[in-house]
């Protein structure tokens, strides 16, 4: 239970990074701070816990499904924010 607390953190921690992102209509000076971090960190904090997931007993589980989502979904939008800035 402590791997998948430690992976909600992570999650939870990817979300708050991205969310002045996702906002950045609303709110365009706050949103340039984070872009960086947001375009450089989350995947990286993703990959390694979908990583750590794979590792642990714990995927098999709701828990270790819903964090695993979290992940794949924080990837697909950071992949599709990068590509329609391209």
């Amino acid at each position: 239970m402590t791997k998948a607390n430690r992976l909600y953190g992570s999650l939870l921690m990817n979300v708050f990074i991205l969310s002045p992102l996702a906002f950045q209509t609303y709110n365009p000076s706050l949103a340039i701070s984070f872009s960086g971090l947001a375009y450089l960190m989350c995947p990286m904090i993703s990959i390694i816990s979908i990583m750590a997931l794979a590792k642990s007993r714990c995927h098999y589980t709701a828990n270790g499904l819903i964090i695993l989502l979290g992940h794949c979904l924080i990837l697909v939008y950071i992949l599709v924010r990068a590509y329609a800035v391209l």
